[in-house]
Protein backbone atom coordinates (compact mmCIF):
# COMPACT_ATOMS: atom_id res chain seq x y z
CA UNK A 1 0.00 0.00 0.00
CA UNK A 2 1.30 3.45 -0.93
CA UNK A 3 1.11 6.17 1.72
CA UNK A 4 2.23 9.79 1.93
CA UNK A 5 2.69 12.05 4.92
CA UNK A 6 0.02 14.67 5.58
CA UNK A 7 0.90 17.88 3.74
CA UNK A 8 1.73 20.92 5.86
CA UNK A 9 0.32 23.25 3.20
CA UNK A 10 -1.54 22.99 -0.11
CA UNK A 11 -0.13 22.91 -3.64
CA UNK A 12 0.54 26.58 -4.45
CA UNK A 13 0.04 28.08 -7.89
CA UNK A 14 -1.02 31.71 -7.44
CA UNK A 15 -2.48 33.98 -10.10
CA UNK A 16 -0.05 36.73 -11.15
CA UNK A 17 0.09 40.24 -12.65
CA UNK A 18 2.70 41.37 -15.16
CA UNK A 19 3.43 44.59 -17.05
CA UNK A 20 2.87 44.44 -20.80
CA UNK A 21 6.14 43.43 -22.51
CA UNK A 22 7.46 41.70 -19.40
CA UNK A 23 7.87 38.03 -18.57
CA UNK A 24 5.12 36.25 -16.65
CA UNK A 25 6.75 33.96 -14.08
CA UNK A 26 4.39 31.28 -12.84
CA UNK A 27 5.72 29.85 -9.57
CA UNK A 28 4.55 26.49 -8.31
CA UNK A 29 5.20 24.91 -4.91
CA UNK A 30 4.47 21.34 -3.89
CA UNK A 31 3.01 20.72 -0.41
CA UNK A 32 6.13 18.80 0.64
CA UNK A 33 9.31 17.27 -0.76
CA UNK A 34 9.04 13.80 -2.26
CA UNK A 35 11.51 11.01 -2.91
CA UNK A 36 10.10 10.76 -6.44
CA UNK A 37 9.81 13.27 -9.29
CA UNK A 38 6.56 14.98 -10.29
CA UNK A 39 5.73 16.66 -13.59
CA UNK A 40 2.78 18.38 -15.21
CA UNK A 41 2.15 19.07 -18.87
CA UNK A 42 1.35 22.75 -19.39
CA UNK A 43 -0.04 24.94 -22.14
CA UNK A 44 -1.07 28.56 -22.39
CA UNK A 45 -4.72 29.34 -23.16
CA UNK A 46 -6.23 32.57 -24.47
CA UNK A 47 -8.48 34.67 -22.31
CA UNK A 48 -8.98 38.32 -23.27
CA UNK A 49 -5.27 38.29 -24.22
CA UNK A 50 -4.51 36.48 -27.48
CA UNK A 51 -1.47 34.34 -28.31
CA UNK A 52 0.96 35.94 -30.82
CA UNK A 53 -0.66 39.35 -30.20
CA UNK A 54 -0.38 39.76 -26.42
CA UNK A 55 1.85 36.88 -25.30
CA UNK A 56 3.95 34.06 -26.75
CA UNK A 57 2.06 30.77 -26.64
CA UNK A 58 3.97 28.04 -24.87
CA UNK A 59 3.63 24.39 -23.96
CA UNK A 60 5.85 21.81 -22.32
CA UNK A 61 6.40 20.16 -18.93
CA UNK A 62 7.10 21.69 -15.54
CA UNK A 63 9.20 19.21 -13.53
CA UNK A 64 9.80 18.90 -9.79
CA UNK A 65 12.81 16.57 -9.37
CA UNK A 66 12.86 14.30 -6.31
CA UNK A 67 13.55 16.39 -3.20
CA UNK A 68 12.61 19.72 -4.87
CA UNK A 69 9.39 21.56 -3.96
CA UNK A 70 9.35 24.50 -6.38
CA UNK A 71 9.43 25.08 -10.13
CA UNK A 72 8.68 27.91 -12.55
CA UNK A 73 7.32 28.46 -16.05
CA UNK A 74 8.14 31.71 -17.87
CA UNK A 75 5.95 33.20 -20.58
CA UNK A 76 6.89 36.37 -22.48
CA UNK A 77 4.20 39.03 -22.94
CA UNK A 78 4.23 41.31 -25.97
CA UNK A 79 3.80 45.04 -26.51
CA UNK A 80 1.00 45.99 -28.85
CA UNK A 81 -0.85 49.12 -29.96
CA UNK A 82 -4.09 48.15 -28.23
CA UNK A 83 -5.13 50.54 -25.51
CA UNK A 84 -6.54 48.06 -23.04
CA UNK A 85 -6.30 48.41 -19.27
CA UNK A 86 -6.01 44.71 -18.41
CA UNK A 87 -5.95 41.46 -20.37
CA UNK A 88 -5.42 37.93 -19.16
CA UNK A 89 -4.32 34.52 -20.35
CA UNK A 90 -4.09 31.24 -18.50
CA UNK A 91 -1.51 28.54 -17.94
CA UNK A 92 -3.18 25.14 -17.67
CA UNK A 93 -1.41 22.32 -15.83
CA UNK A 94 -2.65 18.82 -16.66
CA UNK A 95 -1.62 15.16 -16.79
CA UNK A 96 0.19 15.04 -13.43
CA UNK A 97 2.76 12.22 -13.58
CA UNK A 98 5.35 10.71 -11.27
CA UNK A 99 8.72 9.09 -11.86
CA UNK A 100 10.44 6.78 -9.39
CA UNK A 101 7.35 6.27 -7.25
CA UNK A 102 7.58 2.52 -7.71
CA UNK A 103 10.91 0.85 -7.06
CA UNK A 104 12.61 -0.40 -10.19
CA UNK A 105 10.63 1.85 -12.54
CA UNK A 106 12.08 5.00 -14.06
CA UNK A 107 9.14 5.59 -16.42
CA UNK A 108 6.80 8.57 -16.05
CA UNK A 109 3.30 7.38 -15.15
CA UNK A 110 -0.05 8.93 -14.30
CA UNK A 111 -1.39 5.63 -12.95
CA UNK A 112 -0.91 6.60 -9.30
CA UNK A 113 -2.57 9.75 -7.93
CA UNK A 114 -0.56 11.57 -5.28
CA UNK A 115 -2.26 12.83 -2.14
CA UNK A 116 -2.55 16.63 -1.97
CA UNK A 117 -1.55 17.18 -5.62
CA UNK A 118 -4.18 18.27 -8.12
CA UNK A 119 -4.45 16.35 -11.38
CA UNK A 120 -5.11 19.65 -13.19
CA UNK A 121 -4.74 23.31 -12.23
CA UNK A 122 -5.38 26.58 -14.09
CA UNK A 123 -3.49 29.77 -13.21
CA UNK A 124 -4.24 33.25 -14.56
CA UNK A 125 -1.78 35.94 -15.64
CA UNK A 126 -3.17 39.47 -15.91
CA UNK A 127 -1.25 41.74 -18.27
CA UNK A 128 -1.26 45.37 -17.10
CA UNK A 129 -0.88 48.34 -19.43
CA UNK A 130 1.42 51.00 -17.87
CA UNK A 131 -0.69 53.75 -19.41
CA UNK A 132 -3.72 52.73 -17.36
CA UNK A 133 -3.10 50.60 -14.32
CA UNK A 134 -0.78 49.27 -11.68
CA UNK A 135 -0.59 46.09 -9.61
CA UNK A 136 -3.31 45.73 -7.03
Amino acid sequence: MLAWPVAAEPFRAPDIEIWEGGTAVFKFTLPSTNDFAVRYAYTTRDGSAKAAEDYQAKQGHVVFPAGIRSAEVWVRTLYDDDIVDRQYFELVLSDMQTQGLLRGSNAWTSAYPVKDLPVTKTVRATILNRRYSGPE
